[in-house]
């Protein structure tokens, strides 16, 4: 039996689809040869949507993640005396 991409990965034959749609409306001048990039566009929601699950406590997935780090712990405030005096 040999597995096909899109049996391992449906998301990718989704990606190359989605790049071959948008090359087309490229070729037909409905979207702007400078416009942003598809795979900008699509990093920057999943940025967005991953800040509003880690921001958002009422979040069914906010409990999956790690508790965010607070504050920069118990560093020293003065310098180490690692370097003897001369």
């Amino acid at each position: 039996m040999v597995l096909q991409p899109d049996a391992v990965c449906p998301m990718l034959r989704d990606r190359t689809r989605i790049d071959q749609d948008m090359d087309k409306l490229e070729t037909f001048e409905f979207v702007a040869s400078d416009a942003e990039d598809i795979s900008t566009r699509v990093e920057t929601a999943d940025k967005e949507l991953l800040m509003s699950v880690i921001q958002n406590p009422y979040n069914v997935l906010h409990n999956y993640f790690p508790p965010i780090a607070s504050g920069r712990g118990q560093l020293r405030t003065q310098m180490h005396n690692a370097f003897p005096k001369k």
